[in-house]
């Protein structure tokens, strides 16, 4: 008689606590979404094959490092095309090539999405077009270069939000590491404001840098909390990137009678480039928010500052001032020495 009482007891306990659980389709557990993935359990939807990932310790951090490399890439052709293209005409064309997400979005588990959710990716879309369009508009005050160390250098910022709005994980080393990022940041910013650059108007540039760069740390964190509300499809906030840009800048450039055309082979296929590369870097950047804190994200991103300034110092042949060498080998140094730290703290 007591084992059967103590049985049918246990049997209700564990059916309370099973009623306390958050709903799964829409809520996860704070602990699980900032676990590395090689100890989460295997999921079907799974964006990357999953026998690729098991041969990673963490694979969030290689996905990182490509969505910095990528990006550079998708910068350095966006500075060749700028002679052709406006900063909203850019923005149209790297949206028509993040529409190729439609072709890999799971519409099975979208069916389980509500209204929020579609609010969400539609912000996501948003912010991410106004922060390319600064972004660009920036590149035509500044170089390429000295555009990408102000809005690329997002890990101060992203730690701070990380950590106030979704409560992630934030050390006394990440904030030693963060800390040596930001002196980079001010070196760089320090050589663009010298009196004898040749810059026009380098404090408008400036401006619009920092705003595409609140833009970008925005979108993270909506990722961040689309993840959360059980959204795992990289491909749809990637698609509704493409559907916003597509449709706002094909408005605005129609009302303002300024589509350009590219006129040579060589700007046609550059452009065809471009869109592929937004397209890659959309994907590992996006893939990278659902595996790792926006902090680790943005420090990866980082790894397109020093790859597009040896691309100015190699193929413009500008000379890189002492102080942002300094800033940026600062920079990469501490971006090198968190993922060296994030490995390792997962084996």
């Amino acid at each position: 008689m007591y084992t059967g009482q103590m049985k049918t007891g246990g049997l209700q306990m564990e059916l309370e606590r099973s009623l306390l659980q958050p709903d799964g389709d829409h809520e996860c557990d704070q602990d699980r979404v900032d676990e590395p993935l090689n100890n989460q359990q295997e999921d079907p939807e799974d964006p990357v094959p999953r026998h690729f990932l098991q041969e990673l310790r963490r694979p969030g951090l290689l996905l990182g490092a490509l969505a910095g490399v990528s990006l550079s890439l998708q910068l350095i052709l966006l500075s060749e095309v700028a002679h052709v293209l406006s900063s909203v005409q850019a923005v149209v064309i790297k949206s028509i090539g993040c529409l190729l997400g439609i072709v890999f979005i799971s519409w099975e588990s979208s069916r389980d999405y509500r209204i929020l959710d579609l609010i969400l990716c539609v912000l996501f879309g948003s912010f991410d077009v106004i922060g390319t369009i600064a972004s660009t508009a920036s590149m035509v005050l500044l170089s390429v270069s000295d555009t990408n160390s102000i809005v690329l250098n997002q890990p101060i910022f992203s730690a701070i939000c990380g950590s106030l709005v979704l409560g992630e994980a934030f050390d006394a080393i990440d904030a030693g590491l963060v800390v040596v990022n930001g002196v980079g940041i001010v070196l760089i910013c320090k050589t663009v404001l010298d009196p004898e650059s040749s810059y026009t108007s380098p404090v408008i540039g400036i401006i619009l840098a920092f705003l595409a760069l609140s833009c970008f740390i925005t979108v993270k964190i909506i990722t961040r909390i689309l993840l959360r509300r059980g959204v795992k499809d990289p491909f749809l906030p990637i698609s509704t990137f493409g559907f916003v840009g597509v449709a706002g800048g094909s408005m605005y450039l129609t009302a303002t009678n300024s589509w350009t055309t590219p006129e040579t082979a060589e700007d046609i296929i550059l452009c065809v480039c471009l869109a592929l590369a937004a397209f890659a870097h959309k994907t590992t950047f996006t893939m990278t928010l659902m595996r790792e804190n926006i902090m680790y994200v943005a420090i990866g991103l980082t790894l397109a500052i020093p790859l597009t300034f040896c691309y100015d110092a190699i193929f413009k042949s500008r000379v890189i001032a002492a102080l942002t060498v300094v800033g940026v080998f600062l920079s990469l140094g501490s971006t090198v020495i968190l993922y060296t730290k994030s490995y390792f703290s997962s084996r």
